[in-house]
């Protein structure tokens, strides 16, 4: 799956980390606020992030534990940027012009403007 919007004017990556590796802090988020969602069928594997007016929309993206099916689950309301941003212990995001972004590798050390 690949991040893609309406003109993919900028592309990127990104990369996080968890609290803890061995929690799945998206699974432990759908199983305590949606009591619709079927633990026993899915576990989730990834999530999309979605800039709205006021906050963003979550989309979960799980797999179907009894094959290799997977199904998104958007949440019904949009949460605020620092709750979406919370699962992550540290989170890296990347962007740029072209698709050659993830191929550059800056050299030399960090420069801090004033």
């Amino acid at each position: 799956m690949v991040a893609k919007t309406q003109s993919n004017d900028l592309t990127g990556t990104i990369a996080a980390d968890f609290e803890n590796r061995l929690d799945n802090p998206w699974q432990k988020y759908l199983i305590d606020k949606y009591k619709s969602y079927d633990r026993e069928k899915y576990w989730c594997v990834g999530c999309r992030i979605l800039p709205m007016n006021e906050g963003v929309k979550l989309v979960f993206i799980c797999k179907d534990k009894s094959g290799n099916s997977y199904q998104q689950f958007e949440l019904p309301e949009e949460v605020t940027y620092q709750e979406a941003f919370s699962f992550y212990k540290r989170i890296s995001i990347i962007l740029g012009y072209g698709e050659s972004i993830d191929k550059i590798e800056a050299k030399g050390g960090w420069c801090v403007l004033e």
